[in-house]
């Protein structure tokens, strides 16, 4: 008869849980169940111990990993040596061709948890970081949700800049995009 493997050894012992746990297990489970958890334990104690021998002997020999394993080694096993880029625009400001342009909107946070917003001239007419072809393609901040509603209701966050470029032709295009844009659509209409 040959030893059993670690795993053999949890696979009987969930096993005699199950039958504990039915009121079906007999005194010879209760034995193996003590001596294969004992086991279990003593080889978890070995291996803990070896890894800690190795962790000395790798810091006193000044063993670095690329020494134990190559690269293709690490990868293969779901390690990468270089560390992993960061996808374009994540955590980076996109230089927006309208970033140097004069404030159209600006709402400024009344309450706890508001975040502020800013709508530049130009802006609602560029796709997200410059991809894709739709006009504005960031999700619409809720301060253009709660003031896009009507322009009278838009004024209210309107810079003085704003209310001037919008009397202008140019500025009344621009001022119905932002309407159209700030248009919440509800799951019926999408």
């Amino acid at each position: 008869m040959t030893t059993p493997t670690l795993d053999e050894k949890r696979a009987e012992l969930n096993r005699i849980v199950a039958l504990s746990l039915k009121g079906e297990s007999t005194k010879e489970d209760d034995d193996l169940y003590i001596t294969y958890s004992a086991d279990i334990r003593d080889a978890k104690n070995a291996k803990t111990a070896k890894i800690t021998e190795l962790k000395a002997l790798i810091k006193d020999n000044e063993i670095v990993i690329a020494e134990l394993f190559n690269h293709a080694e690490l990868k293969a096993a779901g390690y990468s040596k270089t560390p992993k880029v960061a996808d374009e625009g994540a955590n980076e400001e996109y230089p927006y061709p309208s970033n140097g342009n004069e404030v159209l909107l600006k709402f400024v946070p009344q309450k706890s948890g508001e975040k502020p917003f800013e709508l530049k001239q130009g802006r609602i007419y560029e796709p997200l970081n410059g991809k894709g072809t739709k006009p504005f393609g960031q999700s619409v901040r809720t301060p253009l949700k709660n003031y896009g509603v009507s322009q009278e209701k838009l004024m209210e966050i309107t810079t003085p800049y704003g209310k001037t470029y919008f009397e202008t032709t140019e500025g009344q295009a621009e001022l119905a995009a932002i309407l159209e844009v700030a248009k919440v659509k509800t799951k019926a209409e999408a």
